[in-house]
C-alpha cells in the first residue's frame, strides 16, 4: 500500500464544521480529534467530492491515505508537545 503523507489542520478551538473532499483526486482517510486528541469521528477512504458532517465538535482534522494506528500516535505525540 501507498505510504501516506499526513496533513493536520488545527482549528485552534473546538468547532462543529463540515469537512469535504471536493477537488481531491483520491479517497482520503479522515480523523476528527477533540482537544484531548480522542477520536470524534473517522472515515476510511472517503471518496472525492463527498461531505462529512460530524455530530460533535472537534479541534483537529487529520487527513491522509492509508492512515495507521502508528500515524495517529505520531500525530498525538507531535500535537501534545505544542
Amino acid at each position: 500500500p501507498e505510504k501516506s503523507k499526513i496533513y493536520v489542520l488545527d482549528l485552534e478551538k473546538p468547532a462543529k464544521a463540515i469537512v469535504h473532499t471536493f477537488f481531491c483526486l483520491k479517497s482520503l482517510d479522515i480523523l476528527l480529534l477533540s482537544e484531548d486528541f480522542s477520536i470524534v469521528d473517522a472515515r476510511k477512504s472517503l471518496p472525492p467530492f463527498r461531505i462529512l458532517i460530524p455530530k460533535k465538535e472537534f479541534r483537529y482534522v487529520v487527513e491522509g491515505v492509508n492512515l495507521s494506528e502508528n500515524d495517529l500516535k505520531i500525530v498525538k505525540d507531535t500535537l501534545s508537545k505544542h
